[in-house]
């Protein structure tokens, strides 16, 4: 790990458990996939690796965000669903707070299922701030222009999301 004259990470490592962490990026192979079943067990593999590491804010934020995407398309109860999001949402951003993904998954809660559309933009101009590549916070920041009436501007960032990753299932 780099380090600078006045010993701070210039590298965040997310773990240093690295069984936590090959669950977190099974996880991820599956999240990538984003249909139902995948979904579930992209979540298996977040909460096998927060059982293993509870501090692991990146496995939260994205167990979030993968709840949101089972909430939102009904393949799971939004009441429940939801519930869980904006639970491991909190957890991650009172672990760390500069967690891009962790505003996009509170964001997600707050546009798609809480209506509280200020609050959803707020935290997805945070998500930005701390991650100018995030998609998801581009595609989430387009669903609130479509709510808005504001068609232009979703397209815009619709079409930013994907000159930043043409390949990407979200």
């Amino acid at each position: 790990l780099a380090t600078n004259s006045h010993d701070e990470s210039l590298i965040k490592a997310p773990t240093q458990n690295i069984t936590a962490y090959t669950y977190y990026l099974k996880g991820l192979y599956f999240w990538n996939k984003l249909t139902p079943a995948d979904l579930r067990k992209a979540i298996d593999c977040f909460e096998q690796a927060i059982a293993i590491e509870p501090t692991y804010a990146q496995a939260y934020a994205i167990a979030a965000g993968a709840y949101s995407h089972l909430g939102s398309s009904g393949q799971m109860l939004p009441d429940r669903a939801f519930e869980i999001v904006h639970r491991y949402a909190d957890k991650a951003l009172n672990l760390d707070e500069t967690l891009a993904e962790g505003h996009i998954a509170k964001a997600s809660a707050y546009l798609l299922y809480d209506w509280e559309w200020q609050k959803a933009f707020d935290a997805l101009q945070k998500a930005v701030s701390l991650n100018p590549s995030a998609i998801d916070a581009y595609v989430l920041l387009g669903f609130y222009y479509v709510m808005a009436g504001k068609g232009s501007e979703a397209v815009e960032l619709m079409e930013k999301a994907e000159r930043l990753d043409p390949l990407s299932t979200t």
